[in-house]
């Protein structure tokens, strides 16, 4: 079964500049995802189905004859702070085209102050941008421990307004 999502949804308001000339030029795209756990494949009954490794198995088959690589920088229950702290080590050696960074569960059901939250975004997109990747947010998951948090809105709000 796929998930399918309406086509305004998947514009990323980013044209992914990088990554298009390493396409064209190199014919190699590589891609860092960066999360907790759900990125690093908990949940699942085998690593093969996280997303990153579904990501590169349906990327392969939507472009031949293009290298693809898809490191799984996934650590079960880190937040946002934790997550910036091994952006530079974690994403630096793959010079990465795209970085995913799925993000803010964690610090939303640690309640994490918002302004510390928003500060922590900045600083992990600050890196990214450094390491001369395109950036790509994805937003918190919508399980029950954060849809039941009083401001889980909130979070999601101040991923919205930094991502800008």
């Amino acid at each position: 079964m796929q998930c399918r999502a309406a086509r305004e949804l998947l514009d990323l308001g980013n044209p992914l500049e990088i990554a298009k000339t390493a396409v064209a030029e190199d014919r190699e795209l590589r891609i860092v995802a960066m999360g907790s756990s759900s990125t690093q494949g908990y949940g699942t009954t085998n690593p093969q189905y996280a997303y990153p490794a579904q990501l590169k198995m349906k990327l392969e088959a939507a472009m031949p004859g293009i290298k693809i690589h898809v490191w799984n920088k996934g650590v079960g229950g880190q937040d946002a702070a934790e997550m910036v702290d091994r952006m530079k080590t974690d994403v630096k050696p793959e010079h990465a085209h795209i970085v995913i960074w799925q993000v803010g569960t964690n610090s939303a059901i640690r309640r994490d102050p918002l302004t510390k939250f928003a500060e922590k975004l900045r600083a992990g997109i600050d890196i990214g941008h450094s390491l001369g990747a395109n950036f790509v947010m994805m937003n918190l998951q919508y399980v029950p421990a954060v849809v039941a948090l009083p401001d889980e809105e909130e979070y999601a709000r101040v991923m919205a307004e930094v991502a800008k």
